[in-house]
């Protein structure tokens, strides 16, 4: 059983755009000095509040280690030029760490412990690659058959996320489609994201990497091939491959990676 003491709000929010690994235009940027651009910039939409009445600053970061490591929620903090006096934590949860930073936070918030807090997520995947610079897992979590998921990717996991709730092909594609044309929208009316971000007094970025101007269903899903979930995923953003990658999936070698027979794959 849960209890709510209180409910909690979200006042104001941010981001900046996304680059691609690793050749893209964050790729020189460093992850704290991204986060302290951020959370500067997300304080400023409120300037009503008491900065040092913030209860705690929670970040998530998937690799927690080299240039985004050493408590980088605190770094950042320093560098946004906010109190020095607040608390920070860096959490991880993989891919869903920055999301679960604000869970984190919005629980502190409705159990009465905080009034207000500040969460975000900051990672550099052109500084710290997936799986961070030095695997050394202990091979011991192998011993037991139960325990090789940890090694699952995020296309198996989209994949069963969407069979479990059922989330349909159709239904992706069409979120995905949606998530293009808003945000086409926004920065076309000047109204997305962080525009603006300099790096040793250069202007670096004014645009995401990758996305798709002119862009359909159909596109996704033509000649009539069927596509796994996880693949569907992968085409969203990758358009123009949508050719190779979807070759690569009739040749069957998609499948054998994924445990699964080119019949079985989803619709």
């Amino acid at each position: 059983m849960t209890k709510q003491i209180q409910d909690a709000y979200i006042v104001a929010a941010t981001r900046t755009p996304v680059g691609k690994a690793p050749r893209g235009v964050f790729r020189n940027a460093h992850p704290a000095d991204l986060l302290a651009h951020v959370l500067k910039a997300v304080v400023a939409q409120a300037p009503g509040i008491d900065q040092k009445q913030i209860a705690d600053v929670i970040i998530g970061c998937a690799m927690p280690e080299g240039e985004q490591g050493m408590n980088v929620a605190r770094i950042g903090v320093l560098l946004a030029g906010l109190p020095h006096t607040l608390a920070a934590q860096t959490i991880n949860r993989f891919c869903s760490s920055g999301l679960q930073a604000v869970a984190l936070a919005a629980d502190q918030i409705r159990m009465g412990h905080a009034d207000l807090m500040l969460a975000g997520g900051t990672e550099s995947m052109s500084m710290v690659p997936m799986m961070g610079n030095k695997v050394a897992l202990s091979p011991q979590v192998f011993a037991h058959d139960e325990n090789v998921a940890i090694a699952y990717g995020m296309g198996i996991t989209a994949e069963k996320v969407a069979e479990q709730w059922k989330v349909s092909r159709e239904d992706q594609d069409a979120f995905a489609l949606a998530s293009h044309q808003k945000a086409l929208a926004a920065i076309a009316a000047g109204e997305d994201m962080l525009r603006r971000r300099t790096y040793n007094d250069r202007q670096i970025h004014t645009f995401h990497d990758g996305f798709v101007a002119q862009y359909t269903c159909e596109i996704v899903a033509h000649s009539g091939a069927k596509l796994p979930l996880s693949a569907c995923l992968v085409a969203e953003v990758h358009d123009g491959k949508i050719v190779k990658l979807m070759e690569y999936l009739d040749s069957g070698k998609f499948a054998a990676w994924a445990g699964r027979s080119p019949k079985g794959a989803s619709p």
